[in-house]
């Protein structure tokens, strides 16, 4: 047999050796013609392999030999007043493990690193790194300063201190250093009599004790000499000994390189003498000379100098001020608009903004005020940490709180939460909470009160945005709360969150922090928190629990204010249940104590209530006389306009009770004495009506009225008609009949009203009015909408109301 050979599947083809050497060739050839671009690939690699390892040899620290000492060699070179090579060592120095290195030493080493970083920074940082700084010397200190380093350790310590802001801790260092550091006696007294000053409280006697030495002293360059003159003048304006600083300032020559420094210090002298002679109103003119000739001279100042120099900066800042305080706001305005502009970042500059967006408050132009406060304190950050020199953080304080109380007052809500934002910046993050809080509480009252006023759907929408808000101030309130757990303000923050959150509606959360408050606070607001607590419980239909914290309130506190009110809800939450006698002891309570007054609002308001339940429970001739009295009483109330209504239904329900007992007398006197007592209900509750009509349409002019009232109109306008015509006044039940026709002429309820005006006709023997009246009816019924709400205003569907007319219609 012969073998028969493989088979190749036509869908896989054997593989194709790869030509190697065609490959090569291919790719020499592609060099060959593009070598410039081959050339410029690899230079390019080279440079950047080269770049890397030159940064890595030139950043990385030198290699010392083991046996050199890293922290030796760092101390040598920062005592010749070399930074450079320390400074690449420090990364090391920190890394290292702490037995690696004397930890005194290294604490030094890096202190003084950080304080030469703090002296070169620009004033923003300074205070930061000075902390840094100290932090470091301070460990130093505490751990031993290398030998030999231990007066200059504590020099460099002090003058840290001093920078960082830290008067006292520096006065006390710089005191120390100073007996040890004889050499730097002068420099060192400038900083005590600075340090004295800028002290709380300022120490001015001792201030002047060490300038006194510095002038006193055999070795002063002329330079330290006018700057001792300058500081002398400094110390005296600060302490209001306004001609012995002009005295130290008249010292320093015309020539001195510092004189526009102390012109400057001069300026501000004239400035401080209008501002006191102001006080005298015999002596305006003289404040204006006053202000002109410092206004003169700080523009001499900045017209003649740098820029970049102090006294320029200073001199631009401080002709905004005259300008100012000489009542020329515009010109004030536009000279710190261009110092902000100038010198953007500097204490100058900021200052200029802050006393820009002032004068911009005082003009009403409150968006651009609150623009520029905003942007001075985002920009200084935290004022502890960078203090504006001439805008101290009391100061800045004070005056973003008037800023912010003002645009309360004025509710400005925006602008407030815009500066409450910032808040960060001056105060701790519990009282930015607390002021966006309040800020959110104003907006939602306001808002709440606003919809009182408003109609339909506007109304709606301005108490849900009011509700929101207050939500919000309670949960920020609530959060203040967590922060100061362990403060005395723990507690009122809860009740500050508890009670928005009632007023809000956010009954969970209230819930929860009356109890929480409860729980924490046995003295204060006992009886509001149990009460706010049993409210938020009866809107949660937690009913039982409301009623039982109700009860522990007025078991626990019967004669506190607040127990009267509890009395109501607890009223209330038994009506609910059903307990009406329980409900209407609770009331009498209220009213037949020796506590209340029926000058009180409890008093009022339980006298309301016992008159709705009375009304509830169909004991009319009892509610009656507790609503009359309720409306004689307290006509303008706001329960006023339910009672008169309820009051008029109470004489109405009455009349029918009594009808239905004069079908059963069979007595004649009997007869009479109760037919009379139905006359006299029916005309109470005929004036009654009317009267609750009237009072209801007054109130409809002023304002929308509730759907509970809207209810409560619609029903005069067709009662007065029943009444009429029970009373028998049938011309007067068709014209109270044609009225509620008229003003409800597309609602099903005013078929009723036509029914009983026919019938009213018919009393009237009007048989072809009544017919009339049937067939209007019908018509009005044809034009209604399949999907009116008969059955919910009426006794009758659309298809039974169509019967119902058509043998109207049959009878007539």
């Amino acid at each position: 047999m012969s073998a028969t050979p493989p088979t190749v599947d036509s869908a896989e083809k054997p593989p194709v050796p790869v030509d190697r050497r065609a490959r090569f060739g291919a790719l020499a050839a592609w060099a060959v013609a593009h070598w410039f671009l081959l050339l410029l690939a690899l230079l390019s690699c080279v440079a950047v392999v080269g770049g890397v390892v030159t940064y890595r040899i030139i950043t990385a620290p030198p290699d010392l030999p083991p046996h050199v000492d890293l922290l030796a060699e760092a101390l040598e070179a920062l005592k010749r007043g070399e930074y450079a090579e320390p400074r690449r060592w420090a990364d090391r120095l920190r890394q290292a493990e702490p037995e690696a290195f004397d930890p005194g030493g290294r604490a030094y080493v890096l202190g003084v690193l950080a304080a030469r970083d703090a002296l070169e920074a620009d004033e923003r940082n300074q205070r930061r790194l000075s902390l840094e700084a100290t932090r470091l010397l301070e460990e130093a200190r505490i751990r031993g300063f290398p030998p030999g380093e231990q007066s200059r350790g504590l020099l460099l310590l002090g003058r840290c201190l001093f920078r960082a802001g830290e008067y006292q801790a520096a006065r006390t260092l710089l005191a120390e250093a100073l007996e040890s550091n004889p050499d730097e006696a002068v420099e060192i007294r400038f900083l005590l009599a600075a340090a004295c000053v800028e002290s709380v409280p300022a120490r001015m006697a001792e201030a002047i004790e060490h300038n006194d030495l510095i002038l006193a002293s055999g070795s002063l360059t002329p330079d330290q000499r006018d700057r001792a003159l300058i500081q002398r003048a400094e110390i005296h304006l600060q302490a209001d000994h306004l001609a012995a600083s002009l005295e130290a300032l008249g010292q320093v020559p015309e020539s001195s390189p510092r004189r526009a420094e102390a012109d400057v210090l001069r300026a501000r002298v004239w400035l401080a003498e209008a501002l006191k002679l102001r006080e005298q109103s015999a002596a305006q003119e003289l404040v204006h000379q006053k202000l002109d000739a410092a206004t003169g001279l700080l523009r001499k100042i900045a017209d003649g100098g740098l820029p970049a120099h102090a006294p320029v900066r200073h001199a631009e800042y401080l002709m905004g001020v005259c300008l100012q305080e000489r009542g020329d706001a515009k010109a004030a305005g536009a000279q710190f608009e261009r110092t902000a502009m100038l010198f953007p970042g500097t204490a100058e500059g900021l200052a200029a903004a802050f006393r820009r967006a002032d004068l911009l408050r005082e003009a009403g132009r409150d968006a651009e005020a609150v623009d520029g406060y905003v942007q001075v304190l985002k920009a200084i950050g935290p004022a502890d940490e960078y203090p504006i020199a001439w805008l101290r953080p009391a100061e800045l304080r004070r005056r973003v709180l008037e800023a912010f109380q003002q645009y309360l007052e004025r509710r400005n809500y925006d602008l407030c939460l815009r500066l409450a934002d910032t808040y960060d910046t001056l105060f701790s993050k519990e009282r930015q909470l607390l002021a966006t809080a309040e800020v959110h509480r104003a907006r939602g009252r306001d808002l709440l009160s606003q919809a009182a006023r408003l109609p339909g759907e506007k109304a709606e929408t301005a108490a849900r945005s009011g509700r929101g808000d207050l939500r919000r101030a309670g949960a920020l309130f609530a959060e203040a709360a967590k922060l100061r757990f362990a403060t005395r303000q723990y507690p009122d923050d809860l009740w500050e969150a508890a009670t928005s959150f009632l007023e809000g509606r956010g009954y969970e959360d209230a819930v929860r922090l009356f109890r929480e408050y409860l729980a924490n606070e046995v003295r204060r607001r006992q009886t509001e928190a149990m009460v706010g607590l049993g409210e938020a419980l009866l809107a949660l239909d937690r009913v039982d629990e409301a009623i039982e914290t109700l009860r522990q309130c007025v078991a626990l506190y019967p004669r506190d204010s607040g127990s009267f009110r509890a009395r109501l809800l607890a009223a209330a939450a038994l009506a609910e249940k059903g307990d009406a006698a329980a409900a209407e002891r609770m009331l009498h309570e209220n009213l037949d104590g020796p506590s209340l007054t029926p000058a009180s609002k409890e008093w009022r308001d339980s006298l309301f209530a016992l008159g709705r339940l009375l009304h509830a429970q169909r004991k009319y001739d009892e509610a009656a006389r507790r609503l009359d009295e309720a409306v004689r009483r307290y006509p303008d109330a706001p329960p006023s306009l339910e009672a008169r209504y309820l009051l008029a239904d109470s004489s109405r329900q009455a009349a029918r009770i009594e009808t239905q007992k004069l079908q059963k007398d069979l007595v004649e006197d009997v007869r009479l004495a109760r037919y009379r007592r139905i006359r006299e209900l029916l005309g109470a509750a005929a004036e009654q009506f009317r009267d609750a009509q009237d009072a209801l349409v007054r109130q409809q002019e002023v304002r929308e009225l509730t759907p509970l009232e809207r209810a409560m109109l619609r029903n005069c306008y067709f009662a007065l008609g029943d009444v009429n015509y029970d009373l028998g006044q049938y011309d007067a039940a068709i014209k109270a009949y044609g009225l509620a026709i008229s003003r409800y002429q597309n609602a099903p309820e005013v078929l009723e009203a036509y029914l009983q005006t026919a019938r009213a006709y018919r009393q009237l023997n009007r048989p072809q009015d009544a017919r009339g009246t049937i067939e209007q009816a019908r018509v009005v019924l044809g034009r209604m909408k399949p999907q009116a709400p008969f059955a919910e205003t009426t006794n009758y569907t659309a298809q039974e109301w169509e019967q119902v007319l058509a043998q109207a219609a049959e009878v007539e």
